[in-house]
């Protein structure tokens, strides 16, 4: 009888265990005030860790412009080393130096120089539309009449040379537009290097060295 009764006890027992509802799973306090609902222990944490952006933007690095080189473009003016109309081929060593080489038509026939030109930025309002100051120096050679000779006398006849060798000086004000080209404006002086190698029917025995005035405009567009 006793363990009958026994065995009818632990039968009720498990009945009853049987019945009663699960217990809960322990919880951990929110981490944050808007989070409004406890989260269980085997739950993934949230990330503290902003997800990466794929924008391929913030990724973008600045390539610099390739700097221009060579040039080429027209002059025109009075007195010049390339006389009345000319052609200059620039090569740019620097972004401010100028080596050039022209070919111009002055009223005596055929002139060709060589120069030499250093710029320096002057304040300017625009990053694309710059004002740079230049001075150059030069060489140049062709048939010459001192018609604009500013060192002859009044009464001193004209003079001629068939091949006239040139020292030019220049100062130079110039736009320069990035990767476009430029325009400027100069003002020169020509002195001959040769004053006694005149010839012609208008020579005289004058050894004083003609210095002329000039002035013209240059431009200059990219060439490679």
């Amino acid at each position: 009888m006793v363990t009958v009764g026994c065995v009818i006890h632990s039968l009720l027992l498990v009945a009853a265990l049987d019945a009663s509802p699960p217990p809960p799973l322990p919880t951990v306090p929110p981490t944050d005030a808007a989070d409004a609902q406890a989260r269980p222990l085997d739950a993934p944490p949230p990330s503290s860790v902003a997800p990466r952006s794929t924008d391929s933007a913030a990724a973008t690095t600045t390539v610099p412009t390739k700097r221009v080189a060579f040039f080429f473009g027209p002059t025109l003016g009075v007195g010049t080393s390339l006389g009345y109309l000319g052609s200059e081929f620039v090569y740019a060593p620097a972004a401010h130096t100028h080596l050039a080489f022209g070919v111009g038509i002055a009223s005596q026939g055929t002139h060709v120089a060589l120069s030499g030109h250093q710029y320096f930025e002057l304040r300017s309002d625009r990053a694309d539309l710059r004002n740079q100051l230049g001075f150059g120096v030069g060489l140049s050679s062709g048939a010459y009449y001192d018609e604009f000779a500013i060192s002859r006398a009044p009464t001193e006849a004209r003079r001629y040379w068939k091949h006239a060798m040139f020292l030019n000086l220049e100062a130079e004000l110039r736009l320069v537009r990035a990767s476009q080209g430029s325009v400027g404006v100069f003002l020169g002086l020509c002195n001959v290097l040769n004053p006694r190698g005149f010839a012609g029917a208008r020579a005289t025995n004058s050894a004083a060295i003609p210095v002329s005035l000039s002035f013209g405009m240059r431009a200059l567009f990219p060439a490679l």
